[in-house]
């Protein structure tokens, strides 16, 4: 500007102290760029940059236009706690070292670089109270981990192409026991306000009591990991946004998945006070991950249960029940109720694919004969289940039919076990799926046995007698080693190899 140019001065605050700015007037009735923002008196590598609102949501570059009555607002960097390295054109900012304290305000720019905070940029920072980060770009994993005093995270802008944060890294926030209030973005555009946010990220948060989580740039941009240990946690929303395409909403604090047409058939995240949405028919992988708080879950219209969905969800009590489907398409995932030690009955409406460790170690699982289970039960799915006394129902009915590696290893409850004939080809016996099921006394293996896997019924010490269908054809290792009272074996004519 020249020096006839005419000016225009509005109320500005910095640091919270009142001020005056005057800039060129032909910046009102609009929205500045990045360079005409500099002219209001700072620069984003030593602010956090302009904005219109004083929780800095709304910089000026992007929201509504400048007029007369616009008041300003920005914070200073906390340069002197800083550190900055530029890479691959990013500049990581960390801490000078573990005891910086109170407040760090983060700059927009360095060096006319995009900030993201670096892995481990300030862990163990322990008198870090607050972060003040409006326009950061990524925050690499371990970035705040165990900031035992930290209560308060400004994220509310976000960086990339002014979109929001690019993604949070796994870890990120991990062990900040006080964390109390994170604030995330509005989606400025149609569009997201989050990259992506990894597994863990506000791991044993304790004090975190409500969240509003933000729109993503995929349709899964997190899951349930995220608040392992947050054990207060019960209240759960979502920045929601008019979209074209499919979005994220908040019901019952639940976390799903809306599409185009408006029906929500994803759970993507739960918490310990989510009651399910009847239209809800997939529960997402990590959706409700080691939620201890969680006491019942009504599964009855569900199909699909993600891997980890429930792990290690030690207050759920009682029998589950799963809807499944008539097809083969139903799943429940790797490990989705693995260790959930009060759960005692497991049953399907429909056919249903039991992954690995589905039930591994749910000690206190009684009986599973109304399950209905597809095709093959995976590896360990349900290996230490030592209350399991009866049989699921299977339905051998693809071409991938197998009962997997210690399916039901130390199952020590278990006393009969029935194996169908296939719908389509034959099934195999994988290495370890029986050992150590020491009170089996009835087996009963139907034709389409193709194979007995290493050591299958190892240390089945009250197994007396087995007969194999003429379809089996390889007995190998170990596979009785240990049955102490086996007294007869009817082999198969069609035997190639016995090990």
């Amino acid at each position: 500007p020249t020096e006839t140019t005419e000016t225009t001065t509005l109320t500005a605050y910095i640091d919270g102290e009142q001020s005056a700015i005057t800039f060129p007037s032909y910046f009102l009735g609009r929205n500045l760029s990045f360079y005409e923002e500099e002219y209001l008196g700072v620069t984003q590598s030593n602010s956090i940059g302009w904005f219109t609102d004083a929780i800095f949501t709304k910089p000026v570059y992007s929201y509504d236009d400048i007029d007369s009555n616009t008041v300003l607002y920005t914070k200073m960097a906390t340069v002197d706690k800083l550190n900055f390295e530029v890479k691959n054109s990013t500049a990581y900012v960390s801490a000078k070292n573990t005891n910086i304290d109170g407040e760090v305000v983060i700059p927009a720019k360095f060096q006319g670089y995009d900030v993201s905070v670096d892995d481990n940029g300030f862990e163990n920072c322990t008198q870090i109270t607050s972060v003040v980060m409006p326009h950061i770009d990524d925050i690499d994993s371990y970035a705040f981990a165990n900031c035992s005093n930290l209560v308060s995270v400004n994220m509310s802008a976000g960086g990339r192409a002014n979109n929001g944060v690019g993604h949070i890294r796994a870890y990120a926030f991990s062990g900040c026991q006080k964390l109390e209030n994170v604030m995330f973005g509005e989606t400025h555009f149609e569009g997201y306000s989050l990259g992506s946010m990894g597994n863990f990220v506000f791991q044993n948060c304790t004090s975190l009591k409500s969240i509003t989580l933000p729109q993503g740039g995929s349709i899964s941009p997190y899951n349930g990991s995220i608040f392992d240990g947050c054990v207060n946690l019960e209240t759960l929303k979502v920045l929601e946004v008019s979209s074209s395409r499919a979005t994220l909403v908040a019901k019952n604090n639940c976390i799903l998945i809306q599409d185009a047409d408006g029906t929500c058939e994803e759970l993507l995240v739960g918490i310990k006070t989510s009651i399910i949405p009847e239209e809800v028919t997939t529960i997402g992988d990590y959706a409700f991950y080691n939620c201890d708080g969680l006491l019942s879950v009504d599964l009855t219209n569900i199909e699909n249960v993600g891997a980890y969905a429930f792990y290690d969800c030690d207050g759920l009590v009682g029998g589950v029940s799963i809807k499944g489907d008539t097809y083969r398409g139903a799943y429940i995932g790797e490990s989705a109720f693995e260790g959930c030690d009060n759960i005692t009955s497991i049953s399907s409406t429909l056919k249903v694919a039991i992954n690995a460790s589905a039930f591994k170690d749910c000690k206190n699982l009684q009986t599973s004969s109304s399950l209905k289970a597809s095709a093959f039960i995976g590896n360990s799915a349900f290996e230490n289940c030592v209350s399991l006394a009866d049989f699921p129902t299977i339905s051998f009915d693809n071409y991938t039919n197998s009962i997997g590696s210690s399916a039901f290893k130390n199952c020590t409850s278990l006393t009969t076990i029935i194996l169908p004939t296939p719908e389509y080809g034959d099934y195999n016996i994988y290495s370890h799926a029986f050992e150590g099921c020491t009170n089996l006394t009835d087996v009963r293996l139907k034709d389409g046995l193709s194979e007995i896997g290493v050591e299958a019924f190892k240390n089945c010490s009250k197994l007396g007698a087995i007969t194999l269908p003429e379809s089996a054809t390889i007995i190998d290792d170990g596979v009785f080693e240990g049955c102490s009272q086996l007294s007869t074996v009817t082999l198969s004519t069609q035997t190639k190899r016995i090990n």
